[in-house]
C-alpha cells in the first residue's frame, strides 16, 4: 500500500514555478531592457565629444655621490613610489596652480578623477625603484584644453616633486655654506690669535735671545776652566819656587809665560804669586758673569716656554682651521652642483600633444550593458512582486484562473 507525496509548503518555490513567473512577465522584462538598452544608446550618441590627451613624466634616481678625503660622502637619492606621487599629483595645491595656469578650463576643472586619470608606465606601486613613469590624461570637450590641462598638470606636479626631493638637498647646501663661513671666522680667528702672540713676544721670551744667553754662559764655562788649569799649574809652579828658595838656591829661574827672561829664584816666585792672584782675580770675575747670566737665563727661561707654547698650540690651532676650511671650500661646489643636478631625475618626459579624433562613444557596447542591467532588475522585481503574493493560491491555479477568464472573455 502505497501513501501519496506530501504536497510542498506554500512557502516554498520550485524552479518550475520561477520559470512560470518569468514566462508570464517576459514582454515586459524584454520591454524593460529594449527601453533601457534605447535610452542609454540614444543618451551616449547625443552626448558631446569627449577628447583625451596624455602627457609623460619620469622620476629617475640620480646616481651621483660626493666624497672627500676628510671623510665626508653622501648620496642623493630620488626615491618616491608611485603612492607618494599619486598623492601629490591629486593634492589640493597641485590643482588649484593647474586652475590657474588654464584659466580657459571652463567646465574642465580639476579634481574630479574621472576626467583626471594617472597610470603607472614603470616603477613600484609603493616601494622605491630607480625610475618612475607616469602618464598623466586629462578628458575634455576642447582638444586643446584638454592637451593644455594634461601637460600642465604634469608640469605642476613635476615642480612638486623637485620641492619635495629639494629639501634634503638645500639643508645640505645650507649646512655646507654656513660651515664654510663658519670655518672662514675660525680661520681668521686662529690668524689673529697666532699674530697676537708674536706681537706680544719680548726680550725675554725671545727663544733667539736665551739661546745667545746659553751660547755665552758655555763660552764663559770653557774660559773658567781654562782659568782653573791655569790656576793649578802656577800653584804647582808657586810651590816648587818655595822649595827651591827655601833650600837656599841661587840660580836663574826662566818662567814658562816669560821664556826670553831670566829671573832669580825669589823674583820668579814673586811673579808667579802675582800671576796667580790676577788669575783668581779673573776666575772670580768670571764666576760673577756666569752667575748673571745663570739668572738671566733662569728668568727668561718660562717666558721662553710660556711663548713657545702659546706658539705651538695657536700654530695647531690654525693648521687645524685653514684644514677644515680648504675641506668645506673644496666640497662646497660639488654639493651645490649635486642640489641643482639631482632634482633633474625628476622631469617631464613628453608634453601632451592635441588629440585629433574625439574618443568612440561606444554606445553599443553602452547599450548592451543597460539592457542587461535593466533585465535583471526586471526579473528580481518580478520575483520580489510574486513572493508578496496570497500564498494560499498556487502558481499554476493563479495561471490557470487568468487563461479560463480569458477564454471566457
Amino acid at each position: 500500500m502505497t501513501t501519496p507525496a506530501t504536497p510542498p509548503p506554500h512557502d516554498e518555490i520550485s524552479l518550475r514555478d520561477l520559470y512560470l513567473v518569468v514566462r508570464r512577465n517576459l514582454l515586459a522584462i524584454m520591454a524593460a531592457a529594449a527601453i533601457a538598452a534605447l535610452v542609454v544608446g540614444v543618451a551616449t550618441s547625443t552626448r558631446p565629444a569627449s577628447f583625451e590627451a596624455e602627457a609623460t613624466t619620469a622620476v629617475a634616481r640620480a646616481p651621483i655621490s660626493v666624497q672627500q678625503e676628510v671623510g665626508l660622502a653622501f648620496r642623493p637619492e630620488l626615491d618616491v613610489t608611485y603612492d607618494t606621487y599619486q598623492t601629490l599629483a591629486y593634492s589640493r595645491g597641485v590643482l588649484e596652480q593647474v586652475a590657474e595656469r588654464v584659466p580657459d578650463a571652463g567646465g574642465t576643472l580639476p579634481g574630479s578623477r574621472d576626467t583626471f586619470t594617472l597610470e603607472r608606465l614603470a616603477g613600484s606601486a609603493n616601494q622605491p625603484s630607480s625610475l618612475l613613469a607616469v602618464a598623466h590624461r586629462v578628458r575634455s570637450g576642447d582638444a586643446g584644453i584638454a592637451a593644455e590641462l594634461a601637460t600642465v598638470w604634469a608640469s605642476v606636479t613635476i615642480e612638486t616633486v623637485r620641492t619635495l626631493l629639494n629639501e634634503n638637498l638645500d639643508a645640505i647646501e645650507r649646512i655646507t655654506s654656513d660651515g664654510v663661513l663658519g670655518a672662514g671666522e675660525r680661520l681668521a680667528a686662529a690668524d689673529a690669535a697666532l699674530r697676537e702672540v708674536r706681537e706680544a713676544q719680548d726680550v725675554q721670551s725671545d727663544p733667539q735671545w736665551l739661546a745667545r744667553l746659553q751660547g755665552r754662559l758655555a763660552s764663559l764655562d770653557v774660559l773658567a776652566d781654562d782659568v782653573a788649569r791655569a790656576i793649578r799649574a802656577r800653584e804647582a809652579e808657586a810651590a816648587s819656587l818655595r822649595e827651591r828658595t827655601s833650600a837656599g838656591g841661587d840660580e836663574l829661574v826662566v818662567l814658562t809665560d816669560s821664556p826670553d827672561v831670566g829671573l832669580s829664584l825669589v823674583g820668579a816666585l814673586w811673579a808667579t804669586e802675582a800671576r796667580l792672584a790676577a788669575l783668581h782675580a779673573e776666575g772670580e770675575a768670571i764666576g760673577e758673569q756666569r752667575d748673571a747670566l745663570r739668572l738671566e737665563i733662569a728668568e727668561s727661561a718660562p717666558s721662553v716656554a710660556r711663548y713657545q707654547a702659546d706658539l705651538v698650540r695657536r700654530s695647531r690651532e690654525l693648521a687645524q682651521a685653514q684644514r677644515a676650511f680648504d675641506a668645506l671650500a673644496d666640497i662646497e661646489p660639488t654639493v651645490a652642483y649635486v642640489a641643482q643636478l639631482a632634482p633633474t631625475g625628476a622631469r617631464l618626459l613628453s608634453e601632451a600633444a592635441v588629440p585629433s579624433h574625439p574618443e568612440p562613444q561606444r554606445a553599443v557596447l553602452a547599450s548592451v550593458i543597460a539592457a542587461v542591467i535593466a533585465g535583471f532588475v526586471s526579473v528580481v522585481f518580478v520575483l520580489l512582486r510574486e513572493a508578496v503574493r496570497d500564498p494560499s493560491v498556487s502558481i499554476e491555479e493563479r495561471m490557470g484562473g487568468r487563461a479560463r477568464g480569458r477564454r471566457i472573455t
